[in-house]
């Protein structure tokens, strides 16, 4: 990412995303980098590509008649999670479109975003992504800045909180209401943040407005292989599953390593690739909480007590 003051670039492929179906063999293009001056960009670029051109759109409604509030979720004060539904479509790759975020810090009630990161297959089967900077409304902890390389310059005059975020919620909403599936390492992380900055802004929330399809790498490892010893890692994910990742902290890079890892994940695992897309954030909401509550009885075993009962609600985490 350019170092320039004020400018948001993105890194997007020169093609459009026009075909049915996507090869989701991995292949790296060389980004083209164009300035933006802030504005939205077309909804359509988030678009997945899974009918045949001319079909009706795929599966998930707007909120209305099928709505349901997810029944596994603790009520909190503006914070209920509606669901979207679909008829019953197997979860594809080709839906899924990857989300990260490059943060002050790592408390998605306190900290704010520094950047942001879209990736997704193109036409081609390629990986391209939308990314930029936001200026978070403070100054960048040094030791964020020594994780991901933003500093308080390279954000002076990007788009602030009360302009970006709508941005990324609205962005969300587009690729929930055509269907897609937002994936991500730990991505109740990065879409706990969106939600709570929302509600400080005064603006509906993502549990408001209605959660679609949320897939986390981390999460579907947990689940499909339980037992393995070691650390689990963006880069340790990576390295298990045989994914490149170049510039790892950069919210582009991590997106498509993201991206990809989901990819593998469907591939190896026929449990994964046969649930249906309706179900995905309900499936995955229960293999995160049995993982955490066997986590939390190892934590009380160490005599440092249970986690926050808030991070059972996901993939929007309750406040403590």
């Amino acid at each position: 990412m350019a170092e320039d003051e004020g400018v948001l670039l993105l890194h997007t492929s020169n093609r459009r995303l026009e075909s049915p179906t996507l090869d989701t063999s991995f292949a790296s293009p060389e980004p083209v980098e164009r300035r933006w001056s802030g504005r939205p960009l077309a909804r359509s670029a988030y678009r997945a590509r899974t009918r045949e051109p001319g079909s009706p759109a795929p599966g998930v409604h707007c909120p209305g008649p099928n709505e349901k509030v997810d029944p596994t979720r603790r009520e909190r004060p503006g914070a209920s999670v509606r669901t979207r539904q679909d008829p019953g479509r197997p979860v594809s790759p080709a839906a899924a479109v990857a989300f990260d975020l490059e943060t002050t810090g790592v408390d998605p009630f306190v900290d704010a975003p520094v950047s942001f990161a879209f990736a997704w297959r193109d036409v081609s089967g390629a990986v391209a992504a939308d990314s930029g900077l936001v200026d978070p409304g403070r100054a960048i902890p040094a030791g964020a800045t020594r994780v991901h390389g933003i500093n308080d310059a390279m954000v002076a005059g990007a788009p602030g909180l009360a302009s970006a975020i709508p941005d990324l919620a609205d962005r969300l909403e587009a690729i929930w209401r055509e269907g897609g599936v937002v994936v991500g390492m730990n991505v109740a992380y990065d879409l706990t943040m969106v939600d709570t900055l929302l509600g400080r802004l005064g603006l509906a929330r993502l549990g408001e407005r209605g959660v679609g399809a949320v897939a986390d790498v981390l999460v579907l490892d947990r689940h499909v292989d339980r037992y393995r010893r070691g650390k689990r890692t963006l880069s340790d994910l990576c390295a298990h599953y045989g994914v490149a990742l170049d510039g790892a902290h950069s919210a582009a890079e991590d997106a498509a390593a993201s991206l990809e890892l989901f990819e593998r994940l469907v591939e190896r695992y026929p449990e994964l690739a046969a649930t249906p897309t309706e179900r995905l954030t309900e499936t995955l909401a229960g293999w995160h909480r049995d993982w955490l509550a066997g986590f939390s009885r190892y934590l009380e075993r160490k005599g440092e007590g249970p986690v926050d009962p808030g991070r059972y609600d996901w993939p929007l985490h309750a406040a403590p």
